[in-house]
C-alpha cells in the first residue's frame, strides 16, 4: 500500500497552512525548511501540541532541544508540505498559482469555488511508489465508491492499494473490494491495522468535505457524477458528443439493474439524492413504470439524461425526481437539467422533429412548481397511487404516453 500523508484531513485548517505558507514564503522564508515552516504553523494553531501549553514559545524551546528527527513540528511541516506537493499546491519556486487563486479568495474555506479547486487538484494528484509504479488513488477511490454503493469505509483505502491506473489493476482492487472483513483485507494485502488506519485518515474526509462522496448508513456513495473520461474538462462540443454514448432500454432492464448499478449521469450534476439509497430505487423504479406507459410506437434512449422516448416526428426527454419534502430544490435541479440536455445533448442529434421536455415526479407538485415549469414549456408529469396525472401537456405529448 502506497505510503501517503496524514497529519491533516480537516479543509479549514489544510486552507489555513496555505496561508502560513504563503506569508513564510512572501517573507524569504525558505519554504523547505522544516524547522521554520514547524515552528509556523503551531504558532498559528495549524500544529497542536498534545497537551497546548499557554506559551507556545517555551514550548517551541522544549521542542528543539530534541533531536531533529524527534520533533513533531518537524515531521507535521515535512508530512505537510509532501501533501501540497502532491496536489500541486507547491512547487519547487514556491506556491503555485492553484494555490494563490485558492488564498486570494479569503472566503468560506469550503464555498462552491474552494470545493472545486480542491476535488479538481485531489483528482489530478499522482502517487508515485518505491519503484516508481504511477497511480491517482483519488480517481480510484471515486470509481470503486461509484462501482460498489454502500461501499464500508475501511475498504477506501484500497485506493492506495492500486500499483497503476490499468484496468487488470482496478479489477484486482475490486476483488480485494469484495473481502468483507477489514482483519481479512489487511491479512491478505499485507499491511498492519495502523497502515490500513492511516489510508483512510485522509482522502475519505476530504472527499466528504468537499462533496465528492457521501456518507451514509450503508456506506459510502458517489456525491459527484461522473467525471469525464479525460483529465480535462470537455468542451461544449464534446460534451454534445457524450449523446452518442446513449443506449435503447427496456423498463425489464431498468428493473433488472435494481440498485447494484448505479447509471450514469452527466458530470454537471453534483450531488443528487436520487443517485443513492433507497432514493435511487425509488428512482428507478419510477423510470421502469415512465417506460411502460410509452406508446408503442415509440423507441426509448438511456443516455446521460433519465430517459428520451423518440418517434419518427417527435421526441420526448424525461427526467426523474423522487420528493422527499424537497420539491422546490428538485424542480430547481430538474428544470436546469432538461434545459442543458435539450441544447446540449439531444437537440443537435434531433433537429427535425418536435422535442417535448417533461419532469416526472413521485409526488404531486404545488401549483407554483407546475406553472414554474409550464413557463419554461416543460410539463409535470406525477405518478402517484398507481396513477398518471400530467399538468400543463401538450395534446401529443399525452398521445405519445398514451394516459
Amino acid at each position: 500500500m502506497k505510503n501517503f500523508p496524514h497529519q491533516i484531513n480537516q479543509i479549514g485548517k489544510l486552507t489555513e497552512a496555505l496561508h502560513v505558507f504563503s506569508e513564510l514564503n512572501e517573507n524569504g522564508v525558505n519554504l523547505q525548511d522544516d524547522g521554520a515552516v514547524g515552528d509556523a504553523m503551531a504558532r498559528r494553531g495549524v500544529y497542536t501540541f498534545r497537551a497546548q501549553p499557554p506559551d507556545i514559545e517555551r514550548r517551541l524551546e522544549e521542542e528543539h532541544r530534541k533531536a531533529p528527527s524527534n520533533q513533531g513540528t518537524r515531521t507535521f511541516a515535512r508530512d505537510l508540505r509532501r501533501l501540497f506537493t502532491l496536489i500541486g499546491f507547491i512547487a519547487s519556486d514556491g506556491l503555485t498559482s492553484t494555490a494563490e487563486t485558492l488564498i486570494r479568495q479569503q472566503t468560506d474555506p469550503l464555498d462552491e469555488s474552494a470545493r472545486q479547486i480542491w476535488s479538481d487538484a485531489l483528482f489530478d494528484m499522482a502517487v508515485e511508489d518505491a519503484n516508481g509504479n504511477v497511480s491517482h488513488p483519488y480517481r480510484i477511490m471515486l470509481r470503486l465508491v461509484e462501482d460498489i454503493p454502500g461501499l464500508p469505509a475501511f475498504k477506501l483505502g484500497l485506493c492506495l492499494e492500486a500499483q497503476d491506473d490499468s484496468e487488470t489493476e482496478y479489477a484486482r482492487i475490486k476483488r480485494l473490494a469484495a473481502i468483507e472483513t477489514k482483519e481479512q483485507l489487511c491479512q491478505q494485502i499485507g499491511v498492519s491495522p495502523h497502515a490500513a488506519r492511516n489510508a483512510v485518515k485522509i482522502l475519505p474526509s476530504l472527499a466528504r468535505q468537499i462533496g465528492d462522496i457521501l456518507e451514509t448508513d450503508n456506506g459510502y456513495h458517489l456525491g459527484y457524477a461522473e467525471r469525464p473520461d479525460t483529465d480535462a474538462e470537455p468542451s461544449t462540443v464534446e460534451e454534445s458528443k457524450l449523446q452518442r454514448r446513449s443506449r435503447q432500454v427496456t423498463s425489464e432492464q431498468i428493473t433488472a439493474r435494481g440498485s447494484k448499478e448505479r447509471s450514469r449521469r452527466s458530470s454537471i450534476r453534483k450531488y443528487d439524492p436520487d443517485a443513492i439509497g433507497k432514493r435511487y430505487s425509488s428512482h428507478e423504479s419510477l423510470l421502469a413504470q415512465l417506460v411502460k406507459t410509452l406508446a408503442n410506437n415509440v423507441s426509448t434512449v438511456e443516455g446521460y439524461y433519465d430517459l428520451l422516448a423518440v418517434t419518427k416526428d417527435a421526441a420526448i426527454l424525461f427526467e426523474v425526481k423522487t420528493i422527499r419534502k424537497d420539491a422546490a430544490r428538485q424542480v430547481r435541479t430538474g428544470l436546469g437539467q432538461l434545459l442543458y440536455y435539450e441544447y446540449m445533448l439531444v437537440a443537435p442529434f434531433y433537429p427535425d422533429i418536435d422535442l417535448y421536455r417533461c419532469l416526472v415526479t413521485d409526488r404531486a407538485l404545488t401549483t407554483d412548481l407546475a406553472n414554474l415549469l409550464a413557463k419554461h414549456n416543460i410539463t409535470s408529469l406525477v405518478f402517484q397511487d398507481h396513477e398518471w396525472t400530467a399538468v400543463h401537456a401538450p395534446a401529443t405529448l399525452v398521445d405519445l404516453l398514451s394516459l
